[in-house]
């Protein structure tokens, strides 16, 4: 692992150990009088301010992005980092232990590096621009499915795939659907997120596994873009020309 996903690495996972704690202990946390809304909050408070610890002891001077926060990279940011301590937000406020955090940098507004790790697995998914991407430091390939009655495809909400389908499933994160696509988990992805810098990060461990996006349309990606379609190049034309409906499956664990 390069330096810069060790770095990367080490602060997600000080966020994502401070979620789990959160997800595993809100009972006791709330048994004293304090809102769930408050003790959610004050969680990504503390998660955020942990990552950028870490980061800015590593990198002196750093701009850091907060996915929770307003601020936004402008064409004058040259390097920086973005951070989302809670992508699934949803799952977690309801203790279903199916989301992440991300910790990815930039360089010259383009992605190079990211870090994305479930708190409740320990799954960690790193990738580099043109270094391929790893799952628990292995590297990975996506599988090479050729037929869409065949697949095992992940949703985000309901968009008319699953109409007639056999068997329907709906994860609520789509950064980790991306992420198991990567893995050899899912064949094909609807993904849909409330960031682009959250798709960015899945489509760089996708792609970097050797994964096609574009559109639900077939369009190209963006930099504004915050859905769309993955899956292996072969199947990727047969999602889009077929608009069939799908058996839409999810891991054991979604």
């Amino acid at each position: 692992m390069n330096p810069t996903l060790t770095i990367a690495l080490r602060a997600a996972k000080a966020a994502a150990d401070k979620l789990a704690y959160v997800t595993n202990n809100l009972d006791v946390l709330t048994a004293e009088g304090d809102s769930h809304s408050f003790v959610v909050e004050q969680s990504l408070d503390d998660a955020a301010f942990r990552v950028k610890k870490i980061l800015s002891n590593a990198y002196d001077g750093v701009k850091i992005f907060n996915a929770h926060e307003s601020n936004n990279p402008t064409a004058e940011d040259k390097e920086y980092w973005y951070v989302n301590v809670l992508s699934g937000s949803n799952n977690f406020a309801i203790g279903f232990g199916y989301f992440c955090v991300i910790v990815s940098q930039y360089k010259l507004g383009k992605i190079e590096n990211t870090v994305i790790v479930n708190p409740m697995t320990d799954e960690i998914y790193t990738a580099s621009r043109g270094r391929g991407a790893q799952y628990n430091e292995k590297k990975i390939r996506i599988k090479q499915k050729r037929e869409v009655h065949d697949c095992a495809i992940a949703n985000f909400a309901q968009n008319g795939w699953e109409k007639d389908a056999l068997f329907t499933r709906i994860t609520g994160c789509s950064v980790l659907d991306l992420c198991h696509l990567a893995s050899g988990q899912f064949d094909a992805v609807f993904a849909q997120v409330t960031h682009p810098m959250e798709l960015q990060a899945a489509l760089l461990v996708s792609s970097e596994a050797g994964a096609l996006s574009g559109s639900p349309q077939g369009a190209p990606i963006n930099s504004t873009s915050i859905e769309a379609l993955v899956s292996n190049a072969k199947l990727f034309k047969s999602l889009i020309v077929a608009k069939a409906p799908v058996a839409v499956i999810a891991t054991e664990e979604a």
